[in-house]
């Protein structure tokens, strides 16, 4: 191969001493930067990328890849130079070879002078640079495919057009080969190995693979591969007709005979169809955040799919076209989706249904339960929603919301978890509090009834109620749900020590403060038991003691007879949390409503705790620690008001606890208070004391009890002579997703948030922003000055009498005059101030538009005259 380099730099160099390498550059730059902005959609569709770009790769490939390659060997045999060039010492290998190095650098070099759109993008936004790189590789390997078909058959013909069309025919077929009209063609005829075999051919399909930003070992072994092949067969071509001195067919011999190509044909077929099934799952994910791999847990979830499961996923594909946003997020979810079946090894199937407008599709949709979308009045619905079956069981997401786009594997994962495990998580209840209702001592007895949390949580859990012994937990308990812990003692908060030990999850709702144990006992509403502190130490966290946190901007409402008159004052202790304090990276808040909680506390980590600290609720910054004893007996709200002082940073409301942790009981099991010695002697032997936790615990504590009771979330409406409760915060919504994070498997709660492919132009909006800032001003300036001249015109026009005759001096119908001119300039300036709100945007568009597909064609073509000029100064010509 020693010849290669320099027939290589030859072939390359020939290209550029003719207009051809200027031409062909310059239509291919303009054409993408036409179809990028025009066709493709770039600015309409808002997002940081350069899908709207590689979109139309495949097809300006068809056209432009055959007219460069029509000519490698069409125009050597056309000239007779074909035969000067087999004298050569030189082998076919190398000549081979280098003609389509060469013509294939001039398709790189053609990609690397696209970079003005990559520079586009980076300053509109933050693309995924690890995604263009991608399509940028997947780009030149398709290109690639083309040219090697292009130089076969222009080795088959003197005639260029003919090489041309015989080129573009066949790459057409091999682009469209996974196509269902062309399978159908077959379809009657072939078994279905056979119609697998044609459409693995497609180069759609592999180059759509790597487009999403995933560099899969057994697309680059299909388009390698294919490349040598059909350099192969033309190197055969040429050979035939050097050994016969002709263009005459007869045998061969050695390496280019026809056992040659019967074997390479082999070969081919042998790498894609029986080797390229063992390299599932050999891919580089090349995405910022890893978005194609699938986390550890998932991957032990589909490991624990012992049964056929199938899939069906309902996706609307042209009226989802409407919505770009949803249609990226489309691709993302039939990508994951094609990951999880790689992974299950023939354990799941996925059916890709489209639900036409009026077809049998829809009525399956609908039958299901999934929910289709309007996005127009009176438009067509979209369907994007999956279904899951097995043994009779289903589960149903109704329709991929973007706005959950970062717990995609989370959403596909727990409904597979749900469906091979189809028991109902059994959490056990703990409570202090008289969550069960019953009997309520104190100054004013009285019989309460259970809290609703209990009801809307049994809907869709096994509620079990836990004796308050030391006695260990039963294992069969997949979550502890603690409710008011201070109002516990200490055998049983050993229990629960001992539970998490094992390996146990808990929810806790603690608060320092029990609105509901203040009902007729206001001295047992604050809560102070050391034992229930020394398991928060053991945690890694502590919750302010004796305080509650008061938030100004987030505080209810509430009526307050003052001396001289009723009014609505807030409230401080009593919170309505908004969507800006809960995280939205976590599964359990991301989706919440607003929330409603009384009298909570402030967490805190440890200083050296080994736990991982996470919030989830916090508080505004605009918030303060109250003594809890200013609340908890005849609490003034005016006061309170008076004697804030915001801290100027928020507090934590409730958070996630992960980690290794110590037992709070080091000395073992605590002695009842009213245990005697005798007793003591009868007991039954206790279960092994753990002292540390036997691997990570999961925890979610949230600093507040009360917003389970019933008045706190949810109102009481008569229907029909019935009581309807109807909630009236998300504090229900917040229990529920605690419990289904924490209580299934532990690969389940691994499955954390993942990012987004959607990445919005973020200069745009950000012009947006300041546009709307600066022009609203001026319009609302010019505004006011409409209003005062139309008032003064008013003014003057009372002047005039019934009758239509002006009774204005002359002076006065000069400022009349004057007046409806200001006018008219104002409503002028108006309309201008309402065209420059786009206008700053319109024209970094049109530059960005001219930038990408006239500056470096025009470069080009400008490099191109001034060679022309400098070889026609030299007396020579292209």
């Amino acid at each position: 191969m020693k010849n290669l380099w320099p027939l290589f730099k030859r072939e390359l160099a020939g290209y550029f001493v003719t207009p051809l390498a200027y031409v062909f550059i310059v239509i291919f730059l303009v054409l993408t930067g036409v179809f990028t902005f025009y066709l493709g959609g770039f600015f309409q569709r808002g997002q940081a990328d350069l899908q709207a770009f590689f979109l139309w790769h495949p097809w300006l490939f068809l056209l432009l890849v055959p007219a460069l390659g029509m000519r490698l060997w069409a125009e050597e045999r056309k000239t007779g130079t074909i035969e000067l060039l087999l004298t050569l010492p030189v082998s076919m290998t190398e000549a081979v070879l280098a003609k389509f190095l060469a013509a294939w650098a001039m398709i790189a070099i053609s990609l690397a002078l696209t970079f003005p759109i990559w520079i586009s993008v980076n300053l509109l936004g933050n693309p995924d640079n690890g995604v263009i790189i991608a399509n940028y590789l997947g780009s030149l390997l398709m290109a690639g495919a083309y040219l090697a078909v292009a130089a076969c058959l222009s080795a088959t013909t003197r005639n260029q057009v003919i090489a041309f069309v015989l080129s573009t025919l066949a790459c057409f077929a091999f682009l469209l080969a996974g196509f269902p009209l062309v399978l159908d063609f077959f379809r009657p005829w072939l078994p279905q190995a056979a119609l697998d075999a044609i459409a693995s051919l497609s180069f759609l399909s592999h180059f759509e693979t790597i487009t999403r930003g995933m560099i899969d070992l057994r697309d680059l072994l299909f388009f390698v591969s294919f490349i040598l092949l059909w350099l192969y067969l033309g190197a055969w071509v040429i050979s035939r007709k050097k050994a016969s001195g002709g263009y005459r067919t007869r045998s061969g011999s050695g390496l280019f005979s026809r056992g040659g190509l019967l074997g390479a044909l082999l070969l081919f077929l042998l790498l894609n169809v029986a080797v390229s099934p063992l390299l599932r799952g050999l891919r580089l994910d090349l995405t910022e955040q890893r978005l194609n791999t699938l986390s550890s847990g998932t991957r032990h979830i589909l490991a624990g799919i012992d049964k056929p499961l199938s899939l069906k996923f309902f996706l609307s594909r042209e009226q989802i076209k409407q919505v770009p946003g949803l249609e990226s997020f489309a691709e993302r979810v039939a990508t994951l989706l094609d990951e999880y079946a790689n992974l299950a090894d023939g354990r799941l199937t996925i059916e890709q249904i489209d639900p036409e407008p009026f077809s049998e599709a829809e009525d399956e949709a609908v039958r299901f339960g999934l929910r289709g979308v309007q996005i127009t009045a009176g438009g067509d619905s979209i369907y994007f929603g999956l279904v899951g079956e097995l043994d009779g069981r289903r589960k149903v997401i109704p329709f991929f919301q973007p706005e959950r786009e970062r717990f995609l594997e989370y959403d596909l994962s727990q409904l597979l978890y749900q469906l091979v495990h189809p028991k109902k998580l059994v959490v056990g209840l703990l409570s202090g509090a008289p969550i069960e209702g019953g009997f309520t001592p104190g100054p004013n007895p009285r019989m309460q009834r259970p809290w609703l949390i209990l009801d809307q949580l049994r809907r869709q859990f096994e509620i079990r109620t836990l004796p308050r012994t030391a006695e260990p937990i039963a294992d069969d308990v997949d979550l502890l749900m603690l409710v008011h812990p201070a109002g516990l003692d200490a055998e049983t908060l050993y229990a629960v020590d001992q539970y998490l030990l094992r390996g146990g999850k808990a929810l806790i709702f603690a608060d320092p403060l029990s609105e509901a144990s203040a009902e007729g006992n206001p001295a047992g509403a604050i809560n102070s038991n050391p034992d229930f502190e020394r398991l928060l130490a053991a945690w890694g966290i502590a919750m302010e003691p004796g305080k509650v946190v008061g938030d100004l901007p987030q505080s209810h409402k509430v009526n307050y007879q003052g001396r001289l008159r009723s009014m609505q004052i807030n409230y401080l202790p009593w919170l309505n949390i908004g969507r800006n304090s809960l995280a939205d990276d976590d599964v359990i808040t991301s989706q919440l409503g607003n929330l409603n909680l009384a009298t909570a506390g402030a967490l805190r980590p440890l200083k050296g705790a080994k736990t991982v600290f996470t919030p989830l609720i916090k508080s505004s910054d605009q918030a303060m620690l109250i003594d809890a004893a200013k609340i908890a007996f005849a609490p003034n709200p005016a006061k309170l008001l008076a004697d804030f002082k915001p801290a100027g940073k928020p507090f934590v409301l409730a958070a996630r606890i992960d980690g290794e942790i110590v037992s709070a009981f080091p000395e073992g099991r605590p002695k009842a208070a009213t245990e005697t010695k005798a007793a003591a002697k009868e007991k039954k032997p206790v279960a092994e004391h753990l002292a540390k936790s036997k691997g990570p615990v999961h925890l979610v504590v949230i600093a507040d009890s009360d917003l389970l009771q019933d008045r706190f979330w949810v109102q009481a409406t008569s229907v029909f002579g019935g009581s309807l409760a109807i909630p009236i915060s998300a504090n229900a919504d917040l229990a529920a997703n605690a419990i289904e994070s924490l209580g299934g498997s532990p690969d389940l709660i691994s499955v954390r948030s993942r990012g987004s492919y959607r990445r919005p132009f973020t200069l745009v909006a950000e012009l947006q922003r300041k546009a709307e800032m600066r022009f609203r001003a001026k319009e609302q300036e010019l505004t006011d000055k409409l209003r005062e001249t139309e008032s003064k015109l008013n003014e003057l026009q009372r002047g005039r009498d019934d009758s239509g005759a002006t009774t204005l001096t002359a002076e006065q119908q000069r400022e009349l005059d004057r007046f409806l001119a200001e006018k008219v300039k104002f409503r002028k300036q108006l309309r201008a101030v309402q065209y420059q709100l786009r206008a700053e945007i319109d024209n970094l568009e049109a530059m960005l538009k001219v930038f990408n597909i006239l500056f470096v064609p025009g470069l080009i073509a400008l490099i191109a005259f001034v060679a022309w000029v400098i070889r026609r100064a030299r007396g020579r010509e292209y």
